[in-house]
Order: structure tokens, then C-alpha cells, then sequence
């Protein structure tokens, strides 16, 4: 007795093990890599800090122990039937990824969801593969059919995923959406000619990749403040700060004020879709994926450009 018990120990850490390799493998690579490839397709600069690569894998570990769990504490309940026991442990997976994800979105669906089921059948495998939960499950009478393993896990897994999923398509749709939780997105405010200029030429800047004539539009002792990353002063480290960036960018006004040689602009930014015609970006409105202030200075008998002291930005999402 006292070997057997030693015996079910020891599957239910080889159990935690499994699950653990699958959510480095499944959640926290595929993770990564998935969230870089939205940050892409949104325009943002394709960079990968050691910092953030860190906390995602260890996440994927982490929800894979924790799944890798729960598979365990369904395999204690042999009353349940091989498919449901599946079914319920994809309705778990998926329920902390639409938690994770929120809010929802398709193009976010469409990357996360292969990688929670590529999870399950990893999970699925290993404990197919390990034997683990065969103690808990009856023995299969002589006459009765093997179900084949794979399609009763990618059906175990659609039976759960599916439904859910379309509920929350659903529920982005205008006329269902819940105002009470979904923030109004703020009017942008028109700027006066000398002010928009600066938005126009960081833009047009940025969307070119040119990292000089970004660093051009700040004073010489000016700040950029962005988020995650340490403070950036004067024209030549702001050069350094984005070199190798750039995109569709789309700057929009949301605040402005200016007295005598100083002023500001609050505002929110977004990406265009990349391929979208030069011409066509900033024509039509994009989602605003954060929010920036710039503080502007200008010399007494100068030319009066209007010149950024400080740019702060921030995102709306939780940062990777």
C-alpha cells in the first residue's frame, strides 16, 4: 500500500512537470512570440526586452503548473467520462485566457486560442504518453471500441472553446457593448497651426523611420519619458532611443494650452494598419493604443517653432 501511494506521488509531480514543459513551450514562447507579432501588425517598433521575455515565460510556466493541476484534480473524479474530463480542463484553459486577453478581441483570438489548444493537446498528450490518471479511470470493457485519441481531444477541445468563443465575438459587436465598462473614447480637440505642426512632423518623421529628424523636433536639452525604459535627455540620446523605430504612427490632440513662450499637447496615439497606403494613414480613424504629453518651448526671437521639451507615453494595455 505504501507503494502504491509512493507510485501516485510521484505521477502527480511527473503531472506538474509535463504541464510546466508544455506552458514554457505552448504559453510562454508561443505567448511571446505572439504578442510581438500584434505589436508588428499594430506598427510598433519590433523590439524584445529581456525583462519582459523573462515575466511572459515564467507566466507560461506558471499557468502551466497550475492547469497541469487542475488536469490532475479531474483525473480524481472517474465518475466523469475521458471526454469530459478533457472538455473541462479546455473550458478552464480558455476561460483564463479570455480573462488574460480582456478585453477581447478577434485578431487576439485568432493568435491565442491555437496556443491554449496546442496546450491542451500537449497536456493531453503527455498524460497519455506518461500513464498518469489510468488509476482513476475504469478499465475498458474487451468489446467496446478505443476512441482515437486525437480527434477525442480536438473534439473535447472545440466543445468547450467554441461556444465561449462566439460569446465573446458577440458581445464586441456596437450594440451590445456595455458603455458602463468600455470607456467613451475622448473627442479630439483642433490645434492652432504653429501646434499641429509638431504633431505632423513627429508623425511624418516616425512613420520614416528617422530617428535625426524625431530628435530634431526637441529643444537641446529636452526629455523623452517612455515608459519602461530609464529617461533619454538631449538630441543625440533621443537619436539612440529610436533608432530602429518607426511605423504607421497616428497622433491625435485630446488637450492644448500655451502662454507666452511655453505650452502643452495631451493627446493619445495609435497605429495604422501596416500596408496601408502613405497617403491613406491618418485619414480615417485608428484605436488609440495610448497616450502621450508633450511639453513645448519656444525662443524669444526665433523662428518661433514650437519645440518639445518633454514627450511622455504611455500604453493603454498591460505592458508584455
Amino acid at each position: 500500500m505504501h507503494a502504491a501511494a509512493e507510485r501516485r506521488t510521484s505521477r502527480w509531480w511527473i503531472g506538474l512537470v509535463a504541464g510546466a514543459g508544455a506552458g514554457f513551450l505552448a504559453l510562454g514562447v508561443g505567448g511571446r512570440l505572439a504578442m510581438r507579432w500584434l505589436a508588428l501588425r499594430q506598427g510598433q517598433a519590433p523590439v524584445l526586452s529581456l525583462g519582459g521575455t523573462i515575466t511572459v515565460l515564467g507566466a507560461g510556466v506558471a499557468c502551466g503548473v497550475g492547469a497541469a493541476f487542475l488536469r490532475s484534480l479531474l483525473d480524481r473524479a472517474p465518475q466523469l467520462p475521458l471526454w469530459a474530463r478533457r472538455a473541462l480542463f479546455a473550458l478552464a484553459c480558455l476561460l483564463v485566457t479570455l480573462r488574460g486577453l480582456h478585453p477581447v478581441s478577434a485578431r487576439a483570438l485568432a493568435v491565442f486560442l491555437p496556443l491554449v489548444a496546442g496546450y491542451v493537446v500537449l497536456v493531453e498528450l503527455a498524460w497519455r504518453r506518461l500513464g498518469l490518471g489510468t488509476a482513476a479511470r475504469p478499465r475498458r470493457e474487451p468489446d467496446r471500441p478505443r476512441r482515437p485519441f486525437v480527434a477525442t481531444t480536438v473534439l473535447a477541445v472545440a466543445a468547450a472553446v467554441a461556444p465561449i468563443t462566439a460569446a465573446s465575438l458577440g458581445a464586441q459587436s456596437p450594440a451590445r457593448t456595455d458603455s458602463a465598462r468600455v470607456p467613451a473614447r475622448m473627442p479630439s480637440v483642433a490645434l492652432p497651426p504653429a501646434l499641429a505642426r509638431v504633431l505632423r512632423d513627429y508623425e511624418r518623421a516616425w512613420r520614416a523611420g528617422d530617428a535625426r529628424a524625431v530628435a530634431a523636433l526637441f529643444a537641446p536639452d529636452g526629455l523623452v519619458l517612455s515608459n519602461g525604459r530609464p529617461p533619454a535627455r538631449g538630441r543625440q540620446a533621443i537619436e539612440a532611443t529610436y533608432a530602429a523605430q518607426g511605423g504607421p504612427l497616428v497622433l491625435r490632440a485630446l488637450a492644448f494650452a500655451t502662454a507666452d513662450t511655453v505650452g502643452y499637447i495631451i493627446g493619445a496615439y495609435g497605429y495604422a494598419d501596416r500596408g496601408t497606403p502613405a497617403a491613406a494613414v491618418g485619414q480615417t480613424p485608428v484605436p488609440d493604443l495610448g497616450k502621450f504629453t508633450l511639453t513645448l518651448r519656444r525662443e524669444r526671437g526665433g523662428d518661433g517653432r514650437w519645440l518639445i521639451v518633454s514627450d511622455m507615453d504611455n500604453s493603454n494595455g498591460r505592458s508584455p
